[in-house]
């Protein structure tokens, strides 16, 4: 069998997974096992990654939470693909995007993964409507057909009658909300957002949780958030602490109402 075609549960468990409750049916889309990343500082090595496990599960909203500088977005990186590990994998859908080749790896996000930026990375120049359309039609889609998951996507969004604003002439609210369309446009089942709140009021970032609650786990889709908003923590299935290299899992705040 070939390292590409592993299928989900095919690797052994973290210890902190072994034992899930019996009933549970989630799988996971995420695995990763002994995934570790450095970097050279001064001539120095940089342990930034070392020997990571962890599993993220179908329906749920993990969130990342640790220091600035502690490798919360260098785990998102790897997980997405747009770099690469010094060892161990990452295994999204049963395909090790580790090691894939790099035009492998841009189809696969283009296929199955939606980005969340903090600075929402909409494109000035181009509409409301012409953002979102936008990894549409660099997947292949045919323009009537993406305006149209567009628009959709806009009522989703509550942002119904802006499909002709300028992103300039948005809210910071407004904005990530076309930013969250824009990663949701395909369909896909992994969604990754690095501090998607960071620049937003508490009130407004509530909403914006109160969104992704609505359009990722109604969806049963997957989604893991680096932040280190109270409102996106307060709300998540499963939350993960990096400190020094190592990922640990902490228990989910006993108020979600969506925890068993």
């Amino acid at each position: 069998m070939s390292v590409h075609d592993l299928k989900p549960g095919s690797m052994k468990k973290p210890p902190h997974l072994i034992n899930e409750p019996p009933g549970s049916t989630a799988k996971p889309m995420v695995i990763l096992e002994s995934l570790s990343k450095h970097y050279v500082e001064g001539g120095r090595r940089h342990a930034v990654l070392n020997g990571i496990d962890a599993e993220f599960h179908e329906g749920e909203i993990s969130v990342i939470v640790g220091k600035s500088g502690s490798g919360k977005t260098t785990l998102l990186n790897l997980i997405s693909g747009t770099d690469v590990p010094d060892s161990g994998k990452a295994v999204i859908g049963g395909k090790v995007i580790s090691g894939l080749s790099e035009n492998e790896r841009t189809l696969l996000r283009r296929e199955r993964i939606g980005l969340v930026f903090q600075f929402f990375n909409l494109i000035p120049t181009l509409t409301v409507l012409e953002n979102i359309v936008l990894p549409c039609e660099l997947r292949g889609g045919g323009r009537g057909e993406c305006a149209r998951k567009a628009e959709h996507m806009l009522g989703e969004i509550n942002l119904d009658g802006r499909a002709g604003a300028y992103p300039d002439v948005l809210s910071g609210g407004e904005q990530q909300r076309v930013g969250i369309a824009r990663a949701l446009i395909n369909d896909p089942d992994l969604i990754l957002a690095d501090e998607p709140t960071g620049n937003l009021d508490s009130d407004t970032a509530r909403d914006i949780m109160e969104l992704f609650l609505k359009l990722v786990r109604g969806r049963g889709k997957t989604m893991i958030i680096a932040t280190h908003s109270p409102e996106v923590i307060g709300r998540a299935d499963r939350i993960y602490r990096i400190k020094r290299g190592a990922l640990y899992p902490e228990s989910a705040p006993a108020t979600n109402p969506h925890l068993p």
